[in-house]
């Protein structure tokens, strides 16, 4: 069991931190914002990942004007802090967020391919209002303290400074306003106040202070435990862990301790899992330790705590969990991959800890792992290295960071369920799951011999059937029986896209359509094996119903007429000539045509949105003929 090294980048910048969405891996550097999109390609003969590399700077902020002092304030540079990048939750737009230094957070909006930068109105219309306020500032008792305006302005700015924004978080959606989302944030300022907006788009509505005096407030983060509770849970850079439950949304219902000790770890990375109605379990990492908690719901309060502390190692950048599987996955700052298999019986939590190899470490001998990011379907992870060669001198700059793009094992992941699962126009969801089958087949080198279950096969879903199809097409190298095994699940693919597609009562089909798929099916009824009873019978009804459905179809070059169709690729006349038809509607080709995202099968523009009848990609434009 090993995790496979795909790609490797090399980069001058360092990297901050990470976040995934959807098919995409988003870094902040010191530079700016590196994202990189993953797209399927089925018929790309490497086992690299097809991706898009895209920079953006930092925000370049204009200064904006303080009318109470007549001046003209410049914002300072923009850092994109740890912690302080994320993204729209559940949202299906493309929004990624970071915050400066001077409290600015920012919104960019994925548009045409473009990203469009948004500034958000949440800091300068309350902090700078806040700062002012005559009891923040002064009182006419000690206005002589302050004998000139720049005093004035002075200690207006140090208020200021204390109350800007060092955190934030989004909630799940709490609404829904003229079809656009409506968010919870939640910010966390200088001096340990809590702010609660209400956030569409980049425009934010200021609903409730939260004071939360304490120590020094690391980072916070949002989970929702069930439909109506919701923890914010705030780490502090003592070491504790605090958390305030939420049932109605900016209301804070009461606060507990989640960790008491005040041992001076921050915690790394926290998760909050529900495993039942009554109980959740809460995983965070501080340095080396791995702690694990099960916790009651019903009697508010910590059932048990495990702590494991994983040896060779200075701090745990980051880690996944797999439910199905009831597994921890840790990656140490060595770049190295340790599975926590886990389990909550009764009132206690029980683990085993499994390491698993990877094909890398030779490439990171000098580096640090000093972040990690995981897919959507936890399949394909990235990791961030950065050089621990210390640099003497400017001629050292040479030496550069490396993205590291992973594999996870099969048997580690829930990769041919969540393939399965799939509907027509929902692709998008697992183009990781499919990239990663992809891969693993491709490097499969064990020459087994596929048994085809036909009467299991006979019973399959469409999308079940693409799986098997493309689980034997992945692989580089193919022996006859294989290419036999496929030219026969290609048939039976096509015959059971015709049986669902022509069988729809909805649909008025013409004539010559009827009587291709008519010709088409008869054809594949006499090749495909006797023992795909199923397809056979539901394939004879709808020949039985196109019966009365007449159609000669005249060659475009020789202008003979075609009597026969034997291939769903192409019309052939007598004279050999050939024209190419449509998978889908079995007529002419034609162009413009659409083709298939993923192994760009061309089709008829009558296709459009149709799901590719080989894979798992919809039809789609195709860029050179529109």
């Amino acid at each position: 069991m090993t995790v496979n090294l795909v790609q490797e980048f090399e980069y001058t910048s360092k990297f901050i931190s990470c976040v995934s969405v959807n098919n995409s891996f988003v870094f902040s550097t010191d530079n700016g914002l590196l994202i990189v999109d993953i797209q399927s390609d089925l018929f790309r003969p490497s086992m690299d990942y097809k991706v898009f590399r895209t920079s953006i700077p930092f925000s370049k902020e204009k200064p904006f004007e303080d009318k109470n002092f007549n001046e003209i304030r410049f914002q300072t540079p923009v850092v994109c802090q740890e912690h302080n990048l994320t993204v729209y939750p559940n949202s299906r737009n493309w929004h990624v967020i970071y915050m400066g230094n001077n409290s600015n957070i920012v919104f960019l909006e994925k548009n045409n391919n473009k990203w469009i930068e948004k500034l958000s109105d949440i800091p300068q219309k309350w902090f700078l209002i806040v700062s002012k306020k005559p009891c923040f500032v002064i009182d006419k008792k000690n206005l002589n303290i302050f004998k000139t305006e720049n005093r004035i302005l002075y200690y207006c700015r140090e208020k200021e400074n204390s109350l800007q924004i060092k955190n934030f978080v989004f909630t799940h959606t709490l609404k829904h306003e003229n079809e656009t989302e409506v968010y919870g944030t939640i910010c966390c300022h200088s001096n340990n106040m809590l702010t609660f907006w209400s956030t569409s788009s980049e425009k934010s509505f200021f609903l409730k202070e939260f004071e939360f005096h304490t120590v020094s407030i690391k980072h916070i983060k949002w989970f929702q435990i069930s439909s109506e509770l919701f923890w914010l849970v705030v780490s502090l850079t003592n070491g504790q862990v605090y958390v305030h439950e939420i049932l109605n949304y900016p209301n804070v219902h009461c606060t507990f301790i989640l960790w008491p000790d005040e041992d001076f770890a921050c915690v790394k990375n926290i998760r909050v899992e529900s495993i039942s109605n009554d109980k959740c379990l809460i995983f965070f990492t501080k340095m080396s330790f791995v702690l694990v908690m099960l916790y009651s719901l019903s009697e508010k309060q910590i059932l048990s705590t495990k702590k494991e502390m994983i040896p060779k190692t200075a701090i745990i950048p980051g880690f996944t969990i797999v439910l199905e599987k009831n597994l921890l996955i840790l990656v140490t700052d060595v770049g190295k991959f340790i599975c926590m298999y886990f389990s909550a019986i009764k009132s206690e939590v029980t683990f085993t800890l499994k390491i698993v190899n990877n094909n890398f470490s030779e490439q990171v001998q000098n580096y640090t792992c000093t972040s990690v990011v995981f897919s959507k379907n936890e399949c394909i992870c990235v990791l961030t290295f950065q050089c621990n060669i210390a640099k003497y001198s400017k001629n050292d700059g040479h030496v550069k960071n490396k993205l590291l793009f992973c594999t996870i094992p099969e048997n580690l992941v829930e990769l041919e369920k969540k393939i399965l699962s799939i509907n027509d126009c929902d692709y998008d969801n697992v183009i990781d799951c499919i990239e990663t089958l992809r891969i693993n087949r491709m490097d499969d080198t064990l020459d087994k011999v596929c048994q085809l279950d036909r009467k299991s096969l006979d019973k399959l879903s469409i999308q079940h059937l693409k799986f098997t199809y493309w689980n034997i097409a992945f692989k580089i190298k193919k022996n006859e029986h294989d290419e036999n095994v496929l030219q026969e699940l290609q048939m039976l693919l096509h015959t059971r896209h015709m049986i669902s597609y022509f069988s729809n009562k909805k649909k008025k089909f013409k004539k010559e359509d009827q009587y291709y798929c008519r010709t088409m099916l008869s054809y594949y009824m006499n090749k495909l094996s006797v023992e795909y009873v199923q397809v056979k019978v539901d394939a004879a009804k709808l020949i039985g119903s196109f019966t009365g459905a007449k159609h000669t179809y005249f060659c475009n070059t020789c202008k003979r007429i075609l009597l026969s169709f034997t291939d769903f690729r192409m019309f052939v006349c007598e004279q050999e000539h050939k024209e190419l038809r449509c998978p889908v509607t079995l007529g002419p080709l034609g162009m413009p045509s659409l083709v298939c995202s993923m192994c760009f099968t061309m089709a008829n523009v009558n296709a459009e949105n149709q799901s590719c009848v080989w894979c798992f990609g919809k039809y789609v434009p195709n860029k050179l003929l529109f």
